[in-house]
């Protein structure tokens, strides 16, 4: 729901048979929303009557201004009474839409709009420290520093103030008396004390851990937000920019802007508190010279005026020669990550030298880049220390010459020239930290960046809500039937929820949008823009592929780029490729339209470079490469579905998915041609500016769905929708929101660990993941001996290189049986199989779907009023078809075309149908 709702309202619903009275407990539990701060803590009971089957609870939603990327509480329900708890519908995530944007809503505008460069980086930061002091804990920790650093400078005055008095009063008088002895052993006993005093604080400071608790905040919020990226904008982020925002930057804009700053303050009243030091130091004696304060005072206020208007002077030349080194930077970590994820392709097609020869000139680069860095600020490191010095020798003439004159003690000399050298130092440490900050700017933009991204979570609300209604209104529809029936026939049990159907309602799809140019624009054009401005206007990422490829130039290419100008310019906008891959397009000047970028992502994605890329070869069937969305199904997972206390008006469920677009112009060339980085890379299911639609589709819960369709027709497309992968552009998928809805890609997935824990990654039953169930999925399967022996082994690996292509596929679809869903979603899961293996899937298939789930140990699954029932929910399997086989053994099997779709019999499939 939507914070300014100020409540939301969950609805427990009761499955199956709904005769008898029952009622469980209910409590609310914190995530990273806290009771008593965003939401108010609710727990109790909740009875049913029979004949009912939904209940609703409120929450109050407490609101603030404070920024968070999302607000998450869990609702959960125990102490069941005559009934049975789900293994899996038994907790609800709430999900509270936060509009505010990242660190406030000064700049929200800017930031809303994604004009992230317009945004001042100074003012900027100081949102980010506002932003941090409302956290109590990052406040807390604050408050701790500040303390340890100003008892620190007022040790340095202490210290100051005794040696005067151990100099002026102790040591120089000539008389030698007990008292004499008892005041050195007062001065050494001051100067002891407050170290124990500081120890203290500097331990509790570590046990803040002020830079820890910053830092969680931003990489937390960071991660979160990535994952409820909408499938448009998660196409176009770079996977190394993220990493790189995740492990650099957000570090760097806690332990070099925040902490820094705080430390700038430290050192601000240092110098403040040294001049009023000086001031006290003349004027606690009667014999001192009128003159002899100014003499002191004037060299240090001098030189202070002196630093800022130096540091004034030099904040551009540093800031740009900190934006080069970063720069650059990013474009060896871009680099490294393609040749990391593609590596396999580098390897056949014999690229290693010339890769190497992209890595070592970068390297060189950034080395250049590094060494003009460091000069500069040598020299502005030491103006300080010459500037102070200067200074110092002319007090030491007035200075000097007074204290012969009998103006000024040896003490006040002395000190007075310490308080100099710790005006020295402090300068040092000012300029450090200054750089320091200046550096965490741009780290900063990129973080502001990556947390203001648009999110699916109001898109995922409002088809909730729609969900919910259309489910709510089948069933009051089937129980007036039921009515009317149990007139005339005694003994009819009443209809459950799992009799409601599934359904597709007038759902089309497009991949071509002006919105989606938009986002793919700002996000990697504003980049190369401003890399551009920071290196001549002549910085390109194509530089690195015609590297790669040795492409060579003739006469022509050679005379036009000799004449510079707009052409240089065209050719500085070349197109990025990046973490498995991605393609710009030029966009023509003529038409002054935007960058259009086309992106395969993914670690399995395939590169293909310009020169092998045949214009005559025709679009592939599949859809948009799309990762695996975590918010499949409904937004609540459990027997409560979360929604907002009243319904959404005018709530919008157009969402536009990544695009794709026809080449451009060839008037405007970079290092990859348009025409044929849209004819190869894009995987659109039709033509990139066509609408998909319109389908309408009705299937029952409990049924193996078997989708066919022609290259083209929109198939891959239609299936992503069914799993959650892809948001219809208008229209809705309707199911029951109660309903768990995985979606099991083709391109096998996995992630460092062991193979069990890979295995049962979306379990949410310990049931569901006994390692005996899962192992006899897996020789159900016909998974090799060899690989069942790894899954016993619990040896951490990456496996995507220890397995078979075909051992990754099986343990990928094993993964989504084990999952155990009320709804399996898998895209062409026979296709990488022949004939005897893909027939065992199928088999395999059909004993979930009838089964109602795979090798489920049924001790607490029965009816206890009702022996012979069990009360599992039917498990429904969609797929795509590759061969007859898949066609003879499913339910339904449905065509799909561009534009709709219809059932067919399984004797209808022709082979054209299955490509």
């Amino acid at each position: 729901c939507l914070e300014e709702e100020g409540q939301i309202k969950v609805s427990i619903m009761r499955l199956g048979d709904i005769s008898r009275r029952c009622r469980c407990r209910f409590q609310t539990l914190d995530g990273s929303g806290k009771a008593g701060h965003r939401y108010e803590s609710r727990g109790g009971f909740v009875k049913f009557e029979p004949g009912e089957f939904l209940k609703e609870i409120t929450v109050k939603i407490l609101q603030e201004d404070k920024w968070d990327s999302t607000l998450e509480f869990s609702i959960r329900l125990f102490g069941v009474e005559n009934a049975i708890l789900g293994r899996s519908l038994y907790e609800c995530c709430v999900r509270v839409i936060d509009e505010d944007t990242f660190p406030t809503n000064k700049f929200s505008a800017l930031s809303r709009e994604m004009r992230f460069d317009e945004i001042p980086k100074v003012p900027l930061l100081f949102e980010y420290c506002k932003m941090n002091l409302t956290h109590v804990n990052v406040r807390k920790a604050t408050l701790w520093l500040l303390c340890l650093d100003m008892c620190t400078n007022l040790n340095v005055i202490f210290n100051l103030a005794l040696k005067l008095y151990l100099i002026d009063s102790v040591l120089v008088p000539a008389v030698i008396s007990e008292e004499q002895g008892l005041k050195l052993l007062a001065i050494a006993a001051f100067l002891l004390i407050p170290q124990f005093a500081l120890l203290l604080l500097e331990r509790q400071c570590i046990e803040q851990d002020l830079d820890g608790k910053c830092c969680a905040l931003l990489q937390q919020n960071l991660i979160r937000r990535f994952l409820h990226y909408e499938e448009r904008v998660r196409m176009a982020v770079r996977e190394a920019d993220i990493i790189m925002a995740v492990i650099r930057d957000c570090p760097m804009v806690v332990e070099e802007g925040y902490t820094k700053l705080i430390k700038l303050i430290k050192d601000f009243v240092l110098v403040l508190m040294l001049l009023m030091y000086l001031i006290f130091a003349f004027s606690y004696r009667d014999n001192v010279d009128p003159s002899a304060p100014s003499v002191a005072v004037i060299p240090m206020v001098l030189f202070v005026i002196t630093c800022l208007i130096f540091l004034q002077a030099r904040a551009i030349v540093t800031e740009t020669c900190a934006l080069r080194v970063t720069a650059a930077q990013d474009q060896l970590a871009q680099l490294v990550n393609m040749v990391v994820v593609n590596f396999p392709l580098i390897q056949g097609f014999g690229c290693r030298p010339k890769m190497l020869k992209v890595i070592h000139e970068q390297t060189k680069e950034l080395h250049k880049l590094c060494i003009q860095s460091g000069k500069m600020h040598v020299v502005n490191i030491y103006f300080g220390p010459v500037v102070m010095h200067f200074f110092i020798g002319i007090f030491l003439l007035y200075g000097g010459q007074l204290y012969l004159e009998g103006g000024m003690s040896i003490g006040q000399l002395l000190t007075t020239l310490e308080v100099y050298f710790m005006a020295i130092d402090c300068w040092c440490n000012v300029y450090s930290h200054m750089l320091t900050v200046e550096q965490a700017l741009p780290a900063l933009e990129r973080v502001v960046r990556y947390l203001n991204m648009p999110v699916n979570l109001k898109k995922l609300w409002a088809q909730s809500l729609r969900r919910r209604a259309a489910v709510a209104t089948e069933r009051e529809e089937m129980l007036q039937a039921w009515s009317l029936a149990s007139m005339n026939e005694t003994g009819l049990r009443p209809p459950t929820l799992d009799s409601t159907r599934m359904r597709l309602d007038n759902v089309t799809f497009s991949y071509h949008s002006k919105e989606t140019d938009d986002v793919l624009y700002r996000l990697s054009a504003e980049a190369d823009t401003e890399l551009q401005n920071l290196f001549g206007g002549a910085f390109s990422f194509g530089w690195v592929w015609d590297a790669v490829l040795c492409r060579r130039k003739g006469p022509s290419d050679s005379a036009e780029t000799a004449t510079g100008g707009d052409k240089s310019h065209a050719d500085s906008q070349a197109g990025r490729h990046t973490s498995g891959i991605m393609a710009a397009v030029n966009a023509s000047k003529q038409r002054g339209g935007p960058l259009s970028r086309m992106s395969v992502s993914g670690a399995g994605s395939e590169l293909r470079f310009a020169e092998s890329l045949d214009d005559d070869d025709d679009d592939d069937e599949d859809g948009a490469e799309d990762d695996e969305d975590a918010d499949r199904g409904s937004v609540a997972s459990a027997a409560a579905s979360a929604a907002a206390g009243s319904a959404a008006s005018g709530g919008s469920n157009n969402v536009e998915e990544a695009p794709e677009e026809e080449g451009e112009d060839d008037n405007d060339r970079g290092s990859v041609d348009s025409a044929a980085v849209v004819d190869q890379v894009s995987r659109a299911s039709v033509s990139v500016a066509h609408q998909m639609g319109i389908w309408n589709l009705q299937m029952r819960q409990g049924s193996l769905v078997a989708i066919v369709g022609r290259p083209g027709g929109g198939k891959s497309t239609l299936l992503k929708i069914l799993g959650g992968a892809l948001l219809p552009t208008q229209g809705d998928f309707v199911v029951p929101p109660h309903l768990r809805v995985y979606f099991v890609q083709q391109q096998p997935l996995f992630f460092q660990g062991t193979l069990m824990d890979n295995l049962t990654f979306g379990t949410t039953s310990k049931v569901d993941a006994k390692r005996q169930r899962v192992l006899a999925i897996c020789q159900e399967m016909g998974v090799p001996k060899r690989v069942m022996d790894l899954i016993r082994e619990n040896r951490i690996s990456e496996w995507r290189s220890s397995l078979s292509f075909t051992e990754q596929t099986l343990l990928h679809l094993v993964r989504g049986l084990v999952a155990n869903p009320e709804v399996l979603v898998l895209e062409a899961p026979t296709i990488m199989f022949h004939r005897a293996q893909a027939e065992n899937v199928l088999r395999t298939l059909r004993k979930h779907v009838d089964g109602k789930g795979f090798n489920i140990d049924d001790g607490e699954d029965h009816d206890p009023l009702h022996p012979g029932d069990t009360s599992r929910r039917p498990r429904t399997c969609i797929f795509t078809a590759a061969r007859i086989e898949a066609c003879n053994i499913a339910d339904e099997v449905y065509l799909v075309q561009p534009d709709g779709v219809r059932m067919l019999a399984a004797s209808e499939v022709s082979k054209e149908l299955l490509g």
